[in-house]
């Protein structure tokens, strides 16, 4: 089943879903497991990516996680702040390395003052934010001037993308958990590509100034399953 199809027959689904609900029980493991085999290899290079674009200076990462970004980001030249909602996540070793520059939040409700911050970097989460254009007016409203927001996203709602998923993570979580992951799919993942992309645009405070697209490099969704972005706050 597509991206498409999940959302129009699962995106009512609540954490009431019995499927839904074990895996918010299991989300910390599989973040902490996941990663591997080919998916882990594109994931990360969209995420060394991130690395080579993220300036200096002081920087927050939204929606950390288990810290897979972070541990890549280690050698970063100057403040890292980390945030995140799920609060599963707070257990994990990397939120000790962070103590005083971690905070668990919602990204549509920054605790941070404005124009705070260098660069703000996110890799594969804003596709989770169901408040997507309140998310993207905080991080302008924290981001300096001229500071960069600098992103990874799945190629969702394209085909490779779309296929690869059929024949792999949804096949492991059904056989390894027991889990319609066509549920998970629409309730984590809010927005595809498309959707993601046009909010961006629709945001005046921030401006495109770089993208990479993996594996094809062509800016065309359906041939690639990473795609990269980085954006400026107007001067």
């Amino acid at each position: 089943m597509f991206w498409a199809e999940a959302r129009r027959r699962y995106g009512h689904l609540t954490a009431e879903d019995p499927d839904i609900s074990r895996y918010l029980t299991l989300v910390r493991s599989v973040q902490e497991e996941g990663g591997e085999g080919l998916a882990g290899y594109f994931e990360n290079l969209g995420r060394r990516w991130v690395v080579a674009n993220t300036p200096p200076g002081r920087v927050l990462e939204i929606g950390a996680g288990v810290g897979k970004h972070a541990k890549l980001n280690d050698r970063h030249d100057g403040e890292y702040f980390v945030s995140e909602f799920q609060s599963g996540h707070l257990e994990n070793p990397l939120w000790k390395n962070f103590r005083g520059r971690g905070v668990q939040c919602d990204a549509s409700r920054l605790p941070f003052r404005g124009e705070w911050f260098d660069g703000i970097v996110s890799t594969y989460s804003l596709e989770h934010m169901r408040r997507l254009d309140d998310t993207l007016a905080e991080i302008a409203r924290v981001l300096r001037p001229g500071g960069r927001l600098v992103l990874a996203l799945p190629c969702e709602g394209g085909f490779l993308w779309n296929f690869g998923r059929e024949i792999t993570t949804r096949r492991v979580f059904q056989k390894e958990f027991g889990l319609n992951y066509d549920k998970i799919i629409a309730f984590e993942h809010v927005h595809d590509l498309t959707a993601v992309r046009k909010r961006l645009g629709a945001n005046k405070d921030l401006v495109l100034r770089r993208d990479r697209f993996y594996p094809a490099f062509v800016p065309q969704k359906d041939l690639n399953l990473i795609a990269c972005f980085s954006f400026e706050k107007r001067r």
